[in-house]
Parts: C-alpha cells; sequence; structure tokens
C-alpha cells in the first residue's frame, strides 16, 4: 500500500513545466531534490526564529491536469533530502516531513513541508548505543559528538568556555535538549541558519543585516506588541554567600515599572553581592528585552544592502511612529510568497538583550559584568536605569 502510494506521487499527472511562467516570480523558489529543481510554486512560506531551533518551510503547487508523457514527473517523497533556495541563496538544506496530495477534475494540488538537518535533532533521542557520559570536554566537543551523527556541524563564534568536568545525556532525552541544556550552563545561544549549522554564539556578537528598516521607505506593514507582564520593579536574588557564611542578596530595580511588583530569585549555587547583582542585573536586562518586540512587512526577500533578511543580526530601526531609533536584533523571518502579494518578508525585530544568556559566576578577581554593563554599582548598591529605545514604553 505505501509503496502504491508512493509511486503515484511520479505519475504524469504532477507535471512540472509550464508554471513557472504562470505565477512569475515564483521561478526565485527553488526546492532541490535527487539532483531536480523543481520550480514553479504557487505559494512560499519559509519561518526562521531564534525560539525555533530548526527553519521550516511549506510550498504549495497547483496545477492544470494533464496526462502528457513528455512532461517530466515531480517526484518528492517523505524522507528525501532537500535543498532550497531563494533567489538562489540556501535558506533550508535538510529533509521533506511531509508531502499532501490532492487533485480534482480540473487540478493538482501539491503541499511540501521540509526543515532543515536540525530537524531531526529537536525529534530524535541523543544517544543510542556509546557513551551516555563524558568528562573533560568544552561544549563544542560535546555539541560535535551530538550533532555529528545527524549529519549537522557545529559552528563556534565565541569561546566556548571551560570544560565540563561531567555530562551526561539523561535517559530519554532528545539531542537538542541535550545540546540546549549544555549551551545554557556555559551561558551560549544555539542558533541555526537554515543550512544544517548551529552556531555557539550570543546576542551581542550579531552581525549587521540586511539593511535598515525605514517607516515610510521599505516598511508595507507593522505589527508592535510592548508587554510588562514578565517587568518587575525590583528584583531581588538572594541565597548562600560564599564560605558557607549569612546569607547574602542583591537587588536591582527597573524604573520603568513604577507600581509594586518585586520578584525574588533564589540563587541556584552559592555567592557573593556582586555574583548575585549580576544574576539580578540580567534577569532585568533579559525581561525588558523580552517586552519590545515588532514585526515589519517589507517588499521582497532581500534589504538595501542586497542580502537576504536573516535572524542573528542587528538592523537600523528607524520608525518614528513607534518611537524607534535603534539597532535592534532581528529574531525572526518569514518569507513568503504568494499570488496576491508577491515575495514578501516578515521581519520580526526586538531588543538584543531578549537573547542575553546568563552570564556564568565571574572569575575569582573579575569584577561583576553588572557592574562593566553599569546597571548595577556594586560599590554603593545603586540601581541604574535599564535602557531601552527612546520612547518606546
Amino acid at each position: 500500500m505505501l509503496a502504491a502510494m508512493s509511486s503515484s506521487l511520479t505519475s504524469p499527472g504532477f507535471a512540472s513545466a509550464p508554471a513557472a511562467a504562470r505565477f512569475g516570480s515564483a521561478a526565485g523558489a527553488e526546492l532541490l531534490v535527487g539532483g531536480v529543481a523543481h520550480r514553479g510554486w504557487r505559494a512560499v512560506k519559509v519561518t526562521a526564529s531564534l525560539d525555533a531551533p530548526a527553519v521550516k518551510c511549506t510550498l504549495d503547487l497547483a496545477e492544470r491536469w494533464t496526462d502528457d508523457p513528455a512532461l517530466p514527473p515531480r517526484a518528492v517523497r517523505p524522507g528525501a533530502a532537500c535543498r532550497l533556495t531563494l533567489d538562489g541563496d540556501v535558506v533550508v538544506d535538510g529533509w521533506i516531513d511531509a508531502v499532501d496530495v490532492s487533485y480534482d477534475t480540473a487540478e493538482h494540488v501539491l503541499t511540501v513541508v521540509a526543515r532543515d538537518k536540525v530537524g531531526d535533532l529537536v525529534d530524535c533521542a541523543a544517544v543510542l548505543d556509546g557513551p551516555h557520559e563524558w568528562a573533560g570536554l568544552r561544549l563544542d566537543e560535546i555539541a560535535r559528538r551530538l550533532a555529528a551523527p545527524f549529519g549537522v556541524s557545529i559552528v563556534a563564534d565565541i569561546d566556548p568556555g571551560p570544560a565540563f568536568p561531567r555530562f551526561a545525556v539523561q535517559p530519554g532525552e532528545t539531542a537538542w535538549e541535550a545540546l540546549d541544556r549544555a549551551a545554557r550552563a556555559r551561558g551560549i545561544l544555539l542558533a541555526g541558519d537554515g543550512t544544517g549549522r548551529l552556531r555557539l554564539t550570543r546576542a551581542a556578537e550579531a552581525a549587521a543585516g540586511a539593511g535598515p528598516i525605514e517607516y515610510g521607505v521599505n516598511v508595507r506593514r507593522a505589527n508592535a506588541t510592548f508587554d510588562h507582564a514578565g517587568r518587575h520593579s525590583v528584583v531581588c536574588v538572594r541565597g548562600q554567600a560564599e564560605g558557607g557564611g549569612a546569607g547574602a542578596e542583591a537587588r536591582l530595580r527597573d524604573d520603568r515599572i513604577t507600581r509594586h511588583r518585586p520578584r525574588v530569585l533564589v540563587a541556584e549555587a552559592a555567592g557573593g553581592a556582586s555574583t548575585f547583582a549580576d544574576r539580578a542585573a540580567w534577569e532585568v536586562r533579559a525581561a525588558a528585552g523580552r517586552s519590545v518586540r515588532v514585526a515589519y512587512v517589507v517588499a521582497g526577500w532581500r534589504g538595501a544592502t542586497g542580502a537576504l533578511w536573516r535572524t542573528m543580526t542587528r538592523v537600523p530601526v528607524r520608525d518614528p511612529l513607534l518611537g524607534i531609533d535603534a539597532n535592534l536584533l532581528v529574531s525572526a523571518v518569514v518569507y513568503s510568497l504568494t499570488p496576491q502579494d508577491g515575495s514578501v518578508t516578515e521581519v520580526e525585530v526586538t531588543l538584543p538583550d531578549a537573547y542575553d544568556t546568563q552570564p556564568a559566576p565571574p572569575a575569582a578577581g573579575r569584577p561583576a559584568s553588572g557592574a562593566e554593563r553599569g546597571l548595577f554599582d556594586v560599590t554603593t548598591g545603586t540601581p541604574v536605569r535599564v535602557p531601552v529605545p527612546g520612547g518606546t514604553p
């Protein structure tokens, strides 16, 4: 039964040829499967986000019914390796997850859903056989061992930090869960780009993006969310003092929150005032960062520089209507193509602090990064306001 269903997908009725001409700019989206380039898609949607490990694409094709044997078939099956390019740039290099087929007396409709190789890390167990525990390996070494069987490569943009004395894969844990747990322990962000690579990075390392986003210039429409539900007037971190002494604590105020909204956190490990101040500063920065998200829809898939819009990049945003004039982090992009709108990109931007990973405790003799950043004066205990783009709530 399954073999019959698979062979039906390659029948002459699913012919390729003239669709690209019918849909114009759809020719810029090309799905390569088994050495055959499939073009002429009626609709394309590619979603990449720093909140989702894998890049996902959905492609739709509607073709007039034909039994012309001269037209080649579309051999597109679930599980097949695929590569999607937009105007020649790779955005998804991975596997086809699903193929949906429907037809009536007038046309065939084919829908293809695919994800890049990182999708297998999300779905599958970290290890089946072999060691479940390693000693003395750094984060990049652990990541390569977990990702290699799935064809995913690891690129370290930053120092991966000290070796783990011991790192064990938990029973039933997926490869992504184990990787994410190890990365969080080192305050490092995992960011994929759809090409089968995972970067070990931080938001502060984000490169320049595809160009500015400007109200009245390249913005078709926008949707902004300013959400203070996760922010608190004071964040207090308390815990055991280093050396087993009396308890220690540090407090940081977010003066954008004017009513009484305190939050108390218990530190996971012993520390001092500066260590806890560092943790409190991170909590306030991250909450302020997550409170601002704006999604802009711009024409085409590329910015003013000619590059594709990409996540984990910084772009200048000038929007007097929303009171924003700042370099913001691109946290998500959605490339789409429809007969109605043509090719457009939804670019979601936020404050870089939204993806600022929690720093590890400072080394001996090193001041806390909260003091370095001017968010908390450890000497005087004076909290400092957390900045957000001018005019933004």
